[in-house]
């Protein structure tokens, strides 16, 4: 079920693309600035605005919790300033639920690998120690609003690269992380 989904996404978003990509062959230039060196991020694609919805990762060295959203039509890519965003993490994956009309971001850390979060500061590197919120949070483009969805019952189990499929028949987005598969309702804000 989940491979089925994926391939619709991937097929339904190479469509939108081919419809709006020149015939030239070439990648389109961005015409603002992308920040330096983004890793390790998510991404989705909001219909209802055309932006591609890029989200947390790495900016420069640190793990980010900036939203980026770029604009294929015009080739602008601009920051988000939502009020509330989710704590800084990397290695999380992402779907967009048409339902709610959002991007549902969850899992990733804020620490991994050979370098934790933290800064250095006179030559000195100094870690800082976080508890990292599982997820989902839900993001509407529209408004530019993350919205925390803390789930009835069961949570997602924080894990890094597991990827994320939104199922519009059920209204479910499935979730795999190593030998789990998470199962989100998203209008019952539930995991099964």
């Amino acid at each position: 079920v989940c491979v089925a989904l994926t391939l619709s996404f991937a097929f339904a978003s190479l469509a939108h693309a081919q419809q709006s990509l020149p015939n030239s062959g070439t990648c389109r230039k961005l015409t603002s600035e992308l920040p330096q060196q983004m890793w390790e991020t998510a991404a989705t694609f909001d219909p209802e605005t055309g932006e591609l919805v890029h989200h947390g990762g790495h900016v420069t060295y640190t793990q980010s919790s900036y939203t980026y959203l770029y604009h294929p039509d015009n080739g602008t890519i601009r920051r988000a300033k939502p009020r509330r965003t989710p704590p800084r993490v990397c290695l999380q994956d992402g779907t967009y639920a048409e339902s709610r009309k959002v991007s549902v971001f969850a899992h990733g850390r804020s620490g991994h690998g050979s370098m934790p979060p933290g800064e250095f500061k006179d030559g000195i590197y100094t870690a800082l120690r976080t508890a990292d919120e599982t997820g989902p949070w839900l993001y509407d483009s529209a408004k530019d609003d993350f919205e925390y969805a803390r789930t009835v019952g069961n949570r997602f189990t924080s894990y890094q690269h597991a990827p994320m499929a939104y199922d519009a028949s059920s209204d479910v987005v499935y979730s795999l992380g190593e030998t789990e598969l998470f199962i989100y309702s998203v209008h019952l804000n539930k995991v099964f």
